[in-house]
């Protein structure tokens, strides 16, 4: 879930407690009336309480206050949410590693070479031979050897040896 739809949650329990809140007063309401009427145009019971007293009208308070509060912060929530710029939002990668899914941002200064060598080891789930690499992009090893540089000077991805080659690791501790 995002912002907004927290935000339209959030908003829509508040609506919710609002409700609910005026239909017990009305509900509440009409039994005073009920007991009034029956006691013949007073609103005072055998033991003095007046049905009026002021612990009637503090519950209906309360309920609209938390229904206010909850709407006031879903409305904040959809409005930072809105704010957001779409250009400041990485594009995420989901990529399965060690048997968990975790979500890779891919930084927005990649130029188009970097981005699909970095998109190639997250569809390889994280883990990828150097000269699969060569294999999936038809760059030359030089070529992605050049970007591999980048990518793990810029701490996106490891190298280890493996034999005759390397095999890319996507850097998790970034």
């Amino acid at each position: 879930m995002n912002l907004k739809e927290i935000g339209f949650a959030i908003i829509f329990v508040g609506i919710l407690v609002g409700i609910t809140t005026t239909v017990l007063k009305v509900k509440d309401d009409a039994y005073i009336n009920m007991i009034i009427d029956r006691n013949n145009g007073s609103c005072f019971l055998e033991d003095g309480t007046c049905l009026h007293a002021p612990q009637t009208i503090i519950p209906f308070l309360a309920g609209w206050l938390i229904s206010l509060t909850l709407g006031v912060f879903g409305a904040y929530l959809v409005i930072v949410s809105r704010n957001r710029k779409k250009e400041d939002t990485p594009e995420i990668v989901h990529a399965k590693n060690e048997e968990t899914i975790t979500s890779i941002s891919i930084p927005k200064d990649l130029n188009p070479d970097e981005t699909l060598l970095f998109n190639k080891v997250v569809e390889a789930e994280g883990t990828i031979f150097q000269s699969d690499l060569v294999e999936k992009t038809g760059f030359t090893k030089v070529k992605v050897t050049r970007i591999l540089d980048k990518l793990e000077g810029r701490g996106l991805i490891e190298r280890k040896r493996r034999g005759m080659t390397n095999v890319v690791i996507l850097n998790h501790k970034r």
